[in-house]
C-alpha cells in the first residue's frame, strides 16, 4: 500500500496485477421517461410530447492471477476494459487517508499499453470541502443585499447574489476536475509492474 497526496487530500492505494485467466462483459440499461398523453376536444387538441432517455451501464467481471499463483477476481463498472486471456492487468483501489471504504479507479491493461479510469470515483475521493466555498458564497449574498437594500439598487444586488452563487460552483468542480487530472498523470504504470515482480 502506498499513500498519494493530491491537493490537500491523502489516498491510500493499493493494487493487484495477474494474467487474466477469465473475463466477462455485461451491459444494463435503464430507460427513463414520461410525457405523452393531452386532450382532444371537436377534432382540435393537444399531445405532450414524449421524453425518453437511456443509461446504460457497463459491467466487467476479470479474474487475474499473479506469479505467485494467487487468484482475485474484480467487478468493475463503467471501465468498459478491453482485455482477453493472458493479457496482463492491473487493477488499483484508492481510499481516502484512514477510511477502509474506497472505489477501484484504474484498471490498466499492460500488455496494450491502455488505462481505464473511474473519473466520477476518483471525483468523490478528491473533491475539496464545500464548507468555505459556501461560506464566502453566504458572505458575499448577504454583503450584496444589505448594499443593495441601503443603496436602493436591487438589480445589481441581485446580479452579485445570483454570481455569488454560481461562481463557487464553478471553482469547485474546477478544483475538483484538476485534482482527478493530476492523480491521472501521477500513476506510473511501470511501478505497478515492479511492485509485484
Amino acid at each position: 500500500m502506498e499513500e498519494l497526496q493530491i491537493g490537500s487530500k491523502t489516498l491510500n492505494l493499493s493494487w493487484f496485477t495477474g494474467k487474466v485467466v477469465g473475463t466477462t462483459k455485461n451491459l444494463e440499461t435503464k430507460v427513463h421517461g414520461g410525457g405523452g398523453g393531452g386532450y382532444t376536444s371537436q377534432g382540435s387538441g393537444y399531445t405532450a410530447p414524449v421524453h425518453i432517455t437511456s443509461t446504460t451501464t457497463v459491467h466487467d467481471q476479470l479474474f487475474l492471477i499473479d506469479p505467485s499463483g494467487q487468484e482475485r477476481s474484480f467487478q468493475l463498472k463503467n471501465f468498459d476494459i478491453s482485455c482477453r486471456e493472458t493479457h496482463q492487468v492491473t487493477v488499483l483501489w484508492a481510499a481516502k487517508k484512514g477510511k477502509t471504504d474506497g472505489y477501484n479507479v484504474l484498471v490498466y491493461n499492460h500488455t496494450v499499453n491502455k488505462a481505464a479510469f473511474q473519473q466520477s470515483s476518483l471525483s468523490l475521493l478528491l473533491k475539496p470541502w464545500k464548507l468555505p466555498y459556501w461560506i464566502g458564497a453566504l458572505a458575499v449574498i448577504y454583503g450584496s443585499c444589505a448594499v443593495a437594500v441601503s443603496q436602493r439598487v436591487l438589480g445589481i444586488g441581485s446580479i452579485v447574489a445570483l454570481a455569488a452563487i454560481v461562481v463557487p460552483i464553478v471553482i469547485y468542480r474546477s478544483l475538483t476536475n484538476a485534482r482527478v487530472k493530476q492523480f491521472m498523470s501521477s500513476i506510473n504504470y511501470k511501478d505497478l509492474v515492479a511492485s509485484t515482480a
